[in-house]
């Protein structure tokens, strides 16, 4: 199926699944980059302002359209992943006389990568026209970028492949990757047979929902665990951190930071002494900065416990008493701090600060990418001559302004995708509307400034609402303040069953 004939709900879910599988994560927006003409990635910026573009749900959705081609970076000190992407590429031309030999040892370098793997099975990609091969190979859940990094080249460098700029590189990496599934990129066989693609003349038609689905299927029947990656070196190192953590506390007189905790617990309870000071703050860690449900962060929890490893007397002597006794704290623990975020006292993850992605970012994205030298005066176009009316009563020519692209670009995402009827406006896609120069990855400088955006947006949202030219159904509020807001366009006939 063509990617602009899937309904709008299902590519937002679609797009989802995909950005949980093939991109790290951040507590930052992820930035992108663009090929420029002379084939070098650079960092995307929008043309009317010069900002830097975040990697939200329009530009992947244009990504897989083959539109345009973006990469992101995956920062070694920064980010956690769940991927492992081993980059081969191929040098074969076959005008030129050697291309023989070349084809042989592009076969021969796949061949050793997989046997490397065994018994591990990377799923196959075609970066692109070239020739080359991406190797996505999954792992039950996301670790430290350094730490997979680290982990893998050892386990190549065991198995006699050197990691070479031009013939086998490894991400994470501190360099752009080019997402897959754009224009030139589709799944192989281990016999580089095409996948959800057709030949069609000289052109490989894609089927891009068919290959997410494969993506989501692969990823769920062959993960694979750090560990099972590289087990000698996996323990060498987790004996150093902890050798080198106990000294640090006996200098320092034990006192640990929560950063340092929580890096320092990756692996399991580093040290005697600390169990209950470093499942405290795995929890919240767990709960609050990555975001996780009650179950989720439970089960999460329940799943560090029993597969790393810990360095405590009471879980060598009983295991099983103790973990189901710090599973039973875990979910008071847990429900305490569920008590805090409904209070306003904590903010979940990073939408506080203006995250998640709502239909508005990826209406704004696909309108910019259309309309980049004005995309403001395309959103205002979609006004009707009733919308003009009612704008014109607000006494306040900045926030008239910035509700009419709000609607206009709301209107312009309709007529795209006709089913829809009720979206949500996330605050990040707020924010690029009416916050001005303002990004919340500038949060921690320019209090004020957000806090002027934040106040902008609401009272547009309110504006709005009160012509009637919008219907608020509901607010999420994270943190005092109204983050999320699910709207309906009055007057929309629901679509046909």
């Amino acid at each position: 199926m063509n990617w602009w004939r899937v309904p709008f709900e299902d590519r937002r879910v679609l797009i989802a699944k995909y950005r949980q599988l093939v991109l790290p994560r951040s507590s930052a927006p992820l930035l992108f980059h663009v090929r420029n003409r002379f084939g070098m990635w650079i960092r995307a910026r929008w043309p009317d302002t010069g900002h830097e573009k975040f990697l939200g749900d329009g530009s992947i959705d244009w990504h897989l359209r083959g539109k345009a081609l973006y990469a992101s970076v995956w920062r070694l000190k920064e980010q956690r992943v769940r991927t492992v992407v081993i980059d081969l590429d191929n040098k074969t031309q076959r005008p030129d006389p050697g291309w023989r030999s070349a084809q042989r040892d592009f076969n021969a370098r796949f061949a050793a990568v997989l046997a490397a793997l065994a018994p591990a099975r990377p799923l196959i990609i075609r970066s692109s026209s070239s020739g080359g091969l991406h190797l996505y190979l999954f792992l039950r859940r996301p670790y430290r970028a350094e730490r997979v990094r680290q982990v893998v080249a050892a386990r190549l460098r065991e198995q006699g492949i050197d990691l070479i700029d031009g013939q086998v590189e490894l991400w994470p990496n501190n360099r752009p990757l080019r997402l897959p599934l754009g224009q030139g990129s589709h799944l192989l066989d281990a016999r580089f047979r095409l996948q959800h693609a057709r030949r069609s003349g000289s052109r490989i038609v894609r089927d891009v929902p068919a290959s997410i689905q494969a993506l989501v299927v692969h990823a769920e029947a062959n993960s694979v665990s750090l560990r099972s990656l590289g087990v000698d070196l996996y323990k060498r190192e987790s004996l150093a951190k902890t050798e080198v953590k106990r000294t640090a506390a006996v200098r320092t007189g034990g006192g640990a930071s929560y950063r340092d905790d929580i890096l320092a617990s990756e692996d399991g309870i580093p040290q005697h002494h600390t169990r209950w000071r470093i499942v405290n703050r795995r929890l919240f860690h767990l709960r609050v900065e990555r975001g996780l449900s009650h179950a989720d962060a439970l089960i999460e929890f329940g799943r560090w416990l029993r597969d790393e490893h810990h360095v405590s007397r009471d879980l060598e002597r009983d295991r099983d008493g103790t973990i189901r006794s710090l599973l039973k704290f875990a979910d008071g623990c847990l429900a305490g701090l569920d008590a805090r975020i409904t209070r306003g006292d904590l903010r979940v993850g990073n939408r506080g600060a203006g995250g998640g992605f709502g239909a508005l970012s990826l209406y704004l994205d696909s309108l910019r990418q259309g309309h980049p030298d004005d995309w403001r005066a395309a959103a205002r176009s979609r006004l009707t001559r009733a919308d003009i009316r009612r704008l014109a009563k607000l006494a306040d020519p900045r926030t008239r302004e910035h509700a009419g692209i709000v609607l206009g670009v709301l209107r312009w995402g309709f007529d795209q995708d006709r089913p829809v009827q009720r979206v949500t406006l996330a605050a990040r896609s707020l924010m690029s509307i009416c916050g001005g120069r303002t990004r919340p990855v500038l949060d921690h400088r320019l209090r004020r400034v957000r806090f002027l955006a934040v106040s902008a947006y609401q009272r547009v949202v309110r504006a709005l609402t009160r012509l009637g030219l919008i219907t608020l159904e509901e607010s999420e509020i994270v943190g005092r303040r109204a983050r999320l807001f699910s709207v309906r366009l009055p007057g929309r006939r629901p679509p046909p069953p």
